[in-house]
């Protein structure tokens, strides 16, 4: 993957030896580890870490993977997750050819990147709405590369930014969150969840639609080759879809805003299957789909709904949009290729988000000829645009959340491609995904046979009630209100506590 992005990544250079005997990195006329000791070196910056920090950091950061030194030592202290940035090619090369991270990087606990753009982090929030972070440079590397160590701190800082505004979101929307699950919990145990369609279409084809205004052009050829695919849509683009006589196979929606004007009045619900988020607004489960799986992309607000129905593998990856929610059910179905229409993830050139005919749906288009456009423009970037490499190797204006949905993308696709599948971005507009293949959607498409299995048939027959243990389910939730009124009195008798201490010092 990491190839895809850079070719010349598999640059090396010879390291020298320091003289405790191990492996130290000089790189134009400077050393990037001690000449003396660079695991002594690696283990006093972690011990200022944790003295900075007050604890081992869930989340670290880390600048610099010469030698692996700093970043194999922030793992061995308890680092839950390390996120390395290595601008240097060579280097990152020459390390990964000489230590061996593979367990860390599969296993997600390890994640590196070259541009500090590309950093995406999955930030949890703690004690006083922090996420527990923390971020520092190998010490080599600080002089150096210290403009480039500057762009990480504004790249962490956006992220934090971004996510502040989601937690604040959740805050506001976190009522409406759980007084749909609630709501929604019968219908969800009645249907079956997405569990039930693990690798149940190994190899079969799967289109992936989005609404991005590069669908204009590629509905037509969806339509031409569609006895050769099986469709996923995002609800926003059903509508086009129908009006260009193609009724996809599964419709993704996961909003828990009122989102029925995309529905209301569509030909063809009852030849369609739904797979439908938990938390998502309640009407949407009394359509007349053809059948209905449920699943739920907010693994900590719903985990205790979903352990009460044990239905834990109906928790997926949603990464954020309707669109990766659909892409991660495409992967965990089997589908193979995975085929990536209308996900433009960037403004038209004349400054449409969405395909014609769909609508905001929440982002708003913007007017090409307004300083915005303007590549040189000083607010461009405070007010959330970004220009990023576009799919045919112009530049695109995108903004910061969709951003992070071509981050999440690209490292996901890796575990895509390690299974032997392909994943194929035909939107043939908009931001370049990297680790996609990228061919016109109709090339795609002319190069595959007709489909030999009847794809509705299967969903059909895999659509049969979950059975499910009703006591069991009665003692969770039993026990969870006990749980939850036990939290109530805590709380109570905290804020009772420090109102008389407030009493006291007054």
């Amino acid at each position: 993957h990491l190839l895809d992005q850079d070719p010349t990544l598999d640059d090396t250079f010879e390291p020298e030896t320091a003289r405790s005997g191990t492996p130290t990195f000089p790189r134009d006329g400077r050393y990037l580890t001690s000449r003396y000791d660079p695991e002594r070196e690696a283990a006093d910056e972690m011990r200022r870490v944790l003295e900075r920090h007050g604890e081992t950091p869930d989340l670290l950061v880390v600048f610099g993977i010469a030698g692996g030194y700093l970043v194999r030592e922030a793992l061995a202290t308890g680092c839950k997750t390390v996120h390395c940035v290595e601008p240097d090619p060579a280097v990152l090369w020459t390390t990964l050819s000489m230590v061996d991270l593979t367990e860390p990087i599969v296993a997600k606990k390890l994640r590196i990147v070259v541009d500090p753009e590309d950093l995406y982090l999955d930030l949890k929030y703690r004690s006083r709405m922090r996420p527990d972070l923390e971020f520092t440079a190998a010490p080599g590397y600080r002089k150096p590369y210290a403009a480039l160590i500057e762009k990480v701190h504004q790249r962490i800082a956006t992220l934090i930014r971004n996510t502040d505004i989601l937690a604040q979101t959740s805050l506001i929307k976190n009522k409406d969150w759980f007084s749909y699950s609630v709501e929604n919990f019968d219908v969800f145990a009645a249907h079956p969840g997405v569990e039930v369609l693990r690798q149940e279409f190994i190899g079969v084809p799967w289109v992936v639609v989005a609404a991005g205004p590069s669908l204009d052009k590629n509905v037509r050829e969806l339509a031409r080759y569609r006895d050769r695919v099986a469709i996923i849509s995002v609800g926003t683009a059903l509508r086009k879809l129908v009006q260009h006589d193609i009724v996809p196979d599964i419709v993704v929606a996961l909003e828990s805003n009122d989102i029925r004007s995309q529905f209301d009045g569509i030909d063809g619900l009852d030849r369609t299957f739904a797979a439908l988020d938990l938390q998502c607004h309640p009407a949407l489960w009394h359509y007349p789909f053809k059948g209905i799986f449920g699943f739920s992309g907010a693994a900590s607000s719903n985990l205790w709904f979903i352990r009460a129905l044990q239905r834990v593998r109906s928790l997926i990856p949603a990464g954020g949009s309707v669109a990766t929610a659909s892409f991660s059910l495409t992967s965990i179905i089997g589908a193979d290729p995975i085929i990536l229409v209308g996900q433009d993830l960037a403004y038209s050139r004349d400054g449409a988000m969405h395909a014609a005919g769909i609508g905001s749906m929440g982002a708003e288009d913007i007017d090409p000829n307004s300083e915005d456009w303007d590549p040189q423009s000083a607010e461009l970037r405070q007010k959330g645009f970004h220009w990023i490499e576009g799919y045919n190797g112009d530049q695109v204006l995108t903004q910061t959340n969709l951003r992070n949905y071509q981050i999440w993308y690209e490292q996901s696709v890796p575990v895509i491609k390690a299974l032997g599948r392909r994943a194929v971005n035909c939107t043939e507009g908009g931001a370049r995904i990297r680790g996609f293949e990228q061919m016109p959607l109709a090339e795609c498409l002319a190069e595959l046979p007709t489909l030999e299995i009847d794809v509705r048939g299967r969903l059909e027959k895999l659509h049969a009630p979950t059975p499910i243990d009703a006591a069991k389910i009665r003692d969770s939730l039993k026990q969870h209100r006990h749980e939850t009124l036990r939290l109530r009195r805590l709380l109570s008798d905290a804020m009772k506590k420090k109102k008389k201490g407030l009493e006291e010092c007054a």
